[in-house]
Order: structure tokens, then C-alpha cells, then sequence
């Protein structure tokens, strides 16, 4: 399986499974339904392998929101508040 999902980048994970003997069934499920809900290709750009712009512009302007003292560096306090906000 490794030679398959070295050639396509976009396959996230490889899961061997079988309906007739129900191993691993539950778990194709539970990636099939995160694959759908929590898709990666909008952030992420598997050619180039580095994050979409738009991702970048996003944790980039979520970062100047939570600096509040501008500093460059998130402290432990505006880590701490980040935390608790968007926990």
C-alpha cells in the first residue's frame, strides 16, 4: 500500500479492511465520514506540498488577534486566553 499512497499524496491514510469477516469496517466509516466533514484539500496543497494562502491569511490574522502586545510571540497569557476562547 505504501508504493500506492507515495504515488497519490492526496490519500491520507490506507486502511486494510473486510466486510465478510467485519474487521476494520467501523474504522472506513469513521475516516469516510471525517474525510467528508473535515476535508484537507481546501487547506492544504498536496502538488506543493505547503498550506493554501488562504490558510496562511487565516492563521496569520487569528495570530495578530491573539497577540494582543504585538510582540511577534504568542506569551503564556495569550496562549492561556486562546485556549480558553476557542476551546
Amino acid at each position: 500500500m505504501e508504493p500506492f499512497m507515495r504515488r497519490f499524496r492526496e490519500i491520507e491514510i490506507g486502511i486494510e479492511c473486510s466486510a465478510l469477516c467485519q474487521f476494520q469496517v467501523a474504522e472506513i466509516f469513521y475516516y469516510a465520514q471525517e474525510a467528508v466533514i473535515h476535508p484537507i484539500d481546501p487547506i492544504f496543497d498536496y502538488e506543493t506540498q505547503f498550506l493554501r494562502p488562504r490558510c496562511v491569511a487565516a492563521l496569520n490574522r487569528i495570530f495578530s488577534l491573539c497577540d494582543r502586545d504585538g510582540d511577534g510571540a504568542l506569551s503564556d497569557v495569550e496562549f492561556n486566553k486562546f485556549q480558553v476562547r476557542t476551546h
